[in-house]
């Protein structure tokens, strides 16, 4: 196993700089009325958020490993969570829509020997699991507001939109998937696009089109061994 090195000067000016920048946002918002809502919490449900929010980040941790070994790599759950934790606090340091988390993200599977058609595979998939853990909870607390609280024709119209937006979509990429030749013509008409503007623009290749089909044959793989083992 490779010796694991740390920069302290580096972790320190990070540590620093994430520090400063907490200063700021409360400097900005207001630190007085944000230590007075903080003081008035529950304690109680201070404590239950952090623990959500730590097993947040186990879960995702866990998932990614079970995923990576459906594909045939094996990654430590450790150091997994600290990457997956190291790129949640990028995202909130720097809001550029969760593109430097998962540059983070995509860098400690690429050093676990994950190609990039691998990664992609990997977040394809755990996209598809979030939204149905999302939509799961959207419908939840729907209900819970149509029958404790009360909802506008507006509110009702809107949640209903967005309902079927996500069914639509998912019932969409499962309709893709069942057609495997319609399903590689489009990502292969979209990968020439994407490419050739890539290319033009960093005089470069990122992927090759043997390589996509490569990454769609592992994404059949990992869904059939997914539906195998649902566990």
């Amino acid at each position: 196993m490779e010796e694991t090195w740390i920069d302290y000067k580096r972790l320190f000016f990070f540590a620093l700089l994430g520090s400063l920048a907490i200063l700021l946002l409360l400097r900005l918002a207001g630190a007085s009325e944000g230590w007075d809502i903080f003081r008035r919490a529950k304690m109680e449900f201070i404590l239950l958020a952090l623990a959500a929010e730590c097993l947040r980040y186990l879960g995702v941790a866990l998932h990614t490993q079970i995923i990576v070994g459906f594909l045939g790599q094996r990654i430590a759950l450790l150091p997994t969570l600290a990457a997956m934790v190291a790129g949640s606090s990028v995202n909130r340091l720097l809001s550029a829509g969760g593109i430097g988390g998962m540059y983070v993200r995509y860098r400690y599977l690429e050093k676990n020997d994950l190609s990039l058609g691998s990664v992609s595979v990997l977040f394809f998939l755990q996209n598809i699991i979030s939204a149905l853990v999302l939509l799961g909870t959207f419908i939840l607390g729907l209900l819970y507001l149509l029958s404790h609280r009360g909802l506008t024709l507006q509110e009702v119209l809107a949640s209903g939109v967005i309902v079927v937006a996500v069914l639509g979509a998912l019932g969409y990429l499962v309709r893709l998937y069942q057609e495997r030749e319609k399903l590689e013509k489009i990502l292969l008409s979209l990968y020439r696009k994407v490419s050739g503007f890539f290319g033009r623009l960093f005089r470069r290749r990122f992927f090759s089109e043997a390589g996509l089909k490569t990454t769609i044959r592992r994404l059949y793989q990992s869904i059939r061994v997914a539906r195998n083992h649902p566990s």
